[in-house]
């Protein structure tokens, strides 16, 4: 593990960043997490969680902005969409939020792990 280092400027902190480690994470464990996290408040969550999930993955913007990775930016302005469409999913009748979110769940795994789904579509059969 590398060592934990405090520093005293944002600057300082951002040049030591490795962008391509933290790209990746951002791209792979965060996003799917809130992909997740917003599909199960489509089934029985509120706005606000939603809105939870997604504040907590739009944090990142501001730092990817910062190290020009337009990738998590796009990421960031897809999953603001994406949460505005959960959101009005959660007005719908209960077999079909259920449905939806089982939908959004599924695929957020799919995205984690495609490559372990190659022959077959993980949503086909919910």
């Amino acid at each position: 593990m590398p060592a934990l280092t405090l520093v005293a400027d944002q600057r300082s902190f951002e040049r030591n960043i490795d962008k391509g480690v933290w790209q990746r994470y951002v791209l792979d464990e965060q996003q799917h997490k809130a992909q997740a996290s917003i599909g199960a408040a489509v089934g029985n969550g509120t706005a606000a969680d939603v809105d939870r999930a997604l504040d907590g993955f739009a944090a990142n913007e501001a730092l990817a902005g910062a190290l020009n990775l337009p990738d998590v930016t796009a990421s960031v302005a897809a999953m603001r969409s994406a949460a505005s469409a959960s959101k009005k999913l959660q007005a719908a009748p209960a077999a079909e939020r259920a449905y939806n979110a089982k939908q959004q769940k599924a695929r957020a795994l799919y995205d984690r792990r495609a490559d372990n789904y190659r022959l077959s579509v993980p949503t086909s059969g919910l």
